[in-house]
């Protein structure tokens, strides 16, 4: 192979020119009629060569730029290893430090891009891998958007490993800021209780656990997955149903809880394979061995499994069939909305029904930012957010609510006398996981028996909304100063009309007072004349952007 320009390198003893270095051939030469492109000093400290540009006022580097072949030549699609130059002798250290390399903060999801290496062959593994050498973890798969920084090789002289950066090509053999331990996909092991013998094993590979007591990526709070990777004290857990990809501590994960939707695996019975149902409770009497969970099927019976044998589902079970691009307009289009299944703690189908964005498309989803979530609570006459009229869809209104949000219309199956039941707020949980939401930016708004709806929901979970906003909305008086004392922190912007005769609006201006005599900062109304109930909607939704301007300005810091 025919190498051009850079592969010599003067090496410097002293503080002066000793000889020059070949380090394509390793030859040296202290002939004045070579010229080199690069000179190279040790330094004492390190241990390790820097190198500068001759001619060239650029900072000295630690790794020498990968040799570029000459052209029309054969190249290796491995790069060389990196090699230090021979008859090296120890000087003085000179000022130059490496660059510094921030160490990851708190953050459990898989996210860091500089510190993921792409393992690209081993003796041991034939199928190249992905490993993040600051975590100390290995994955099958990169977490979604995320790119290597470096490639890692073998060296078939020795066996040691060396990296190339992707971006410069240059090669190395320590990471920065990191000495190098070789990467390695079969350190899978679960960690042991100090009691192990007295303990049912739950911490173990292909286990489904429950994640908890994230303090900065507290989306994936309350989700479920299953080991995958045991690596440097933390557990790798994919979430349910190909989610986030998590590096956990011990004390972030629980057994499954009480309710948690699995299918059956790796069963004996062939029948029982494939089959939902929910958790009813974890056998923690048992003294050792396997850790078992009791499961509730959907025709009544009750099975005894182990952990194992259980793979949590995502409770937004048909979800995954909307995510294709495919088909979807630029434009809002007539009952575009999909109906899908939501499956609550309790095994209870659900429905609801999902407006994705124009432009929507999560194989994108490194290109784009991730979505606010507007769940809107339907009235009395049920309905969702955009078949309120046909005629409504070519509004401002409506037209920037679908360019801008995900829109969710839970169904809502009680009567406008009764509260909202709590599996709405597992819907918005399950929402709040997902990769493409974004969920410090989650909005609620409902109309009529929809906006006390919002009051109550708001309230039981102020910390799961940015900013809610009832229209035309009543609530029960009983429970004014509850939902006062409970929203006093939550952005609130009302609709109403003052001459609204399905929802009076003077309980309501209580409730408001209250909210502002408490002291809340971010209380907004807007009170209409002559607006028909049933025109309200067109009033908050259609006719303007505002309520959409105003639901942005609000970010939840949960």
């Amino acid at each position: 192979m025919a190498f051009t320009g850079d592969e010599w390198v003067e090496i410097w003893v002293a503080g002066q020119k000793s000889y020059c270095w070949n380090r394509r051939t390793s030859e040296t030469s202290t002939d004045d009629a070579v010229v080199a492109s690069w000179a190279g000093q040790n330094d004492a400290i390190y241990g390790k060569f820097y190198y500068w540009k001759i001619e060239s006022s650029d900072p000295p580097v630690w790794i020498l730029p990968e040799l570029r072949p000459a052209q029309n030549a054969l190249s290796d699609v491995r790069p060389p290893p990196p090699t230090d130059p021979p008859l090296a002798k120890e000087v003085p250290a000179v000022d130059c430090e490496p660059l510094p390399f921030s160490e990851p903060g708190t953050d459990d999801v898989l996210q860091v891009d500089e510190s993921w290496v792409r393992v690209e062959s081993s003796k041991k593994e034939s199928v190249p891998y992905f490993w993040n050498f600051k975590l100390g973890v290995a994955t099958a798969t990169l977490p979604r958007g995320k790119s290597a920084r470096w490639t890692g090789f073998c060296s078939d002289n020795d066996n040691a490993w060396y990296y190339v950066d992707v971006a410069s090509g240059m090669t190395t053999w320590e990471l920065p800021s990191r000495k190098l331990v070789a990467p390695s996909w079969a350190q899978s092991q679960a960690l042991k209780s100090p009691h192990d013998d007295l303990q049912p094993v739950w911490l173990e590979l292909g286990a489904p656990v429950g994640i908890v007591g994230l303090l900065m990526q507290c989306r994936c709070n309350g989700q479920v997955g299953v080991i995958i990777e045991a690596m440097s004290g933390r557990f790798i857990v994919r979430v349910a149903d190909e989610g986030a990809l998590c590096a956990l501590k011990p004390e972030n994960l629980r057994p499954l809880p009480t309710g948690t939707l699995v299918e059956l695996v790796g069963l004996p019975v062939a029948t029982l394979n494939g089959m939902v149902g929910t958790v009813k409770t974890s056998l923690q009497s048992m003294r050792s061995g396997p850790w078992r969970y009791l499961v509730r099927l959907p025709d009544g019976s009750e099975e005894s499994l182990k952990g194992t044998n259980l793979k949590p589902r995502s409770r937004l079970w048909d979800l995954h069939t909307s995510l294709s691009p495919a088909g979807r307009g630029c434009h809002l289009r007539w009952r575009d909305e999909q109906s899908k299944i939501f499956i609550d703690s309790k095994g209870e189908h659900r429905r609801y029904v999902l407006h994705l964005p124009s432009g929507f498309d999560t194989t994108e989803f490194e290109l784009v930012a991730r979505w606010p979530l507007l769940v809107y609570m339907h009235g009395a006459g049920g309905g969702t957010f955009f078949t309120h009229s046909k005629k409504s869809l070519r509004t401002v209104g409506m037209q920037r609510a679908a360019r801008s949000f995900v829109v969710i219309t839970p169904r809502c199956e009680w009567t406008w006398r009764d509260k909202p039941s709590d599996w709405i707020l597992e819907l918005i949980q399950a929402f709040k996981a997902l990769e493409w939401i974004d969920y410090g930016r989650i909005y609620l708004t409902g109309c009529s028996m929809g906006g006390m709806g919002v009051w109550e929901l708001g309230a039981r979970r102020p910390d799961l909304f940015a900013a809610i906003s009832p229209v035309a909305a009543h609530h029960q008086r009983e429970r004014t100063h509850w939902l006062a004392q409970r929203l006093l922190s939550t952005p609130v912007y009302a609709f109403h009309d003052d001459h609204d005769g399905t929802c009076p609006i003077a309980p309501e201006k209580v409730l408001w007072q209250l909210l502002q005599e408490s002291g809340h900062q971010n209380f907004c109304s807007l009170v209409t004349t002559g607006v028909d109930h049933c025109k309200v909607h067109e009033q908050a939704y259609c006719n303007s952007e505002d309520l959409y301007n105003w639901f942005l300005e609000h970010r939840s810091h949960a």
